[in-house]
């Protein structure tokens, strides 16, 4: 057991100033490491190299700097374990509600491996709290490594935690600015990233989060928008949802392959949801359920609800059961309440068997010139009207319920 000295490493850093590094070997700490003092750039020489297993339900990282602002916690090249007990924040980074502090307080995590192992997983891979400016790349977060398969911890814990915890949308108070996914792996857990409060800009580049429940959970508060999520060329794959924007404008979701894992599932599964969420941007994605059991729960490739107005959609590959041995794509497009002025491009494709094309069950649809048209690709668009289908062929249905929807089939 490292514990003892592990701690006294701690303090030392902080009291000395000195450069954190962590040495080759793997150290058993059961304690909590805190670096709230001076913060620092932790260092190790590998994921696979060094590591420290904790082993207490306290145990981590903490960093809840209070003194100079200009200051930085970051870890690279370092592994991290919880072994047999559920570690409840590995990594714990808090800055005050301070936009003067928070905005030059810079935090970042980079080649960190974070196990689950012996039954064991952290309940909240990295959680910060009202930071502006932070960087995760080739971040790994796992949530049983041993025994994901068997059950064990598989779709438990969170892998990354942000929040402003906020109740004004005021720079002055440390709105959370610009913050980067790039190359991070979140396998077994039951979220991926979740974000709450007043963040803007935030963006997520070629990272793979595979078997979770729920993949990119971004939900800003009641009354107000926030600007610019950028989802491009991930590989999201989840039981319930892949991406969930609730009150974010102006948003790319381009490159990415969303899909529903094999098996059995018990989640009404969305692939794409955007709700309260203008001018998004919706292209060249593959949206695909796999080879989901025909017991499994019905599943919308794309939802737009709640005054998502003035969306485009273009170029997306919606691709439905292999076979009648699997469970169809219920809906490859639902149209909800408030889509005013969103337009389907003509290069969208569906293939395999989906049950329904486009299903609107509001009865409002739009009331906007062009108006909003669905297409077969290469076809030329018809005349517009609240909602055109243009030369969808008999294997499609259309399904209009929950009110009167003004329909044009060209």
């Amino acid at each position: 057991n490292d514990t003892t000295a592990m701690v006294a490493w701690a303090a030392a850093c902080q009291s000395s100033g000195r450069q954190p590094y962590v040495p080759p070997g793997k150290y058993l700490c059961s304690a909590q490491l805190d670096f709230s003092s001076k913060g620092g750039a932790i260092r190790g020489a590998g994921e696979n190299l060094s590591i420290i297993v904790f082993t207490g339900t306290g145990a981590g990282f903490k960093c809840y700097p209070s003194a100079s602002s200009f200051g930085v916690f970051s870890i690279d090249q370092l592994g991290l374990q919880a072994s047999g007990v559920v570690v409840a924040v590995g990594v714990d980074v808090r800055l005050p509600n301070d936009g003067a502090y928070s905005n030059n307080f810079r935090t970042g995590f980079r080649n960190v491996e974070m196990l689950g192992v012996s039954g064991g997983y952290f309940g909240v891979g990295i959680r910060e709290r009202n930071v502006c400016y932070s960087e995760r790349r080739r971040v790994k977060y796992w949530g049983s490594s041993e025994d994901a398969g068997a059950g064990g911890a598989y779709y438990a814990g969170i892998a990354f935690d942000i929040d402003t915890q906020l109740t004004a949308d005021d720079p002055l108070l440390g709105v959370t600015l610009e913050n980067i996914w790039d190359g991070c792996s979140v396998a077994f857990a039951d979220t991926a990233v979740r974000i709450r409060g007043y963040s803007e800009g935030l963006h997520f580049r070629n990272n793979n989060f595979a078997f979770v429940r729920k993949g990119i959970d971004a939900n800003a508060p009641v009354g107000t928008r926030q600007p610019f999520v950028s989802i491009i060329g991930n590989h999201i794959n989840a039981t319930e949802f892949c991406i969930l924007l609730d009150k974010y404008n102006q948003s790319q979701i381009i490159g990415n392959h969303i899909a529903r894992p094999n098996g059995v599932h018990a989640y009404t599964w969305d692939g794409i949801h955007l709700d309260d969420s203008l001018y998004a941007i919706i292209t060249s994605n593959i949206i695909v359920p796999e080879i989901v059991s025909l017991t499994a729960v019905a599943g919308t490739a794309l939802r737009l609800e709640g005054d998502s107005w003035y969306a485009t959609v273009d170029s997306n590959q919606f691709v439905g059961a292999i076979s009648g041995s699997f469970r169809p794509l219920d809906v490859a497009i639902r149209l909800e309440s408030g889509i005013n002025g969103t337009k389907m491009g003509a290069q969208n494709q569906f293939n395999g068997t989906i049950t329904t094309a486009l299903s609107d069950g509001s009865g409002t649809t739009t009331n906007f010139l062009p108006g909003l048209t669905i297409q077969k690709a290469g076809v030329t668009q018809g005349a517009p009207g609240s909602v055109s289908l243009i030369n969808f062929n008999a294997d499609f249905n259309i399904g209009v319920s929950g009110g009167v929807a003004s329909v044009d089939v060209v």
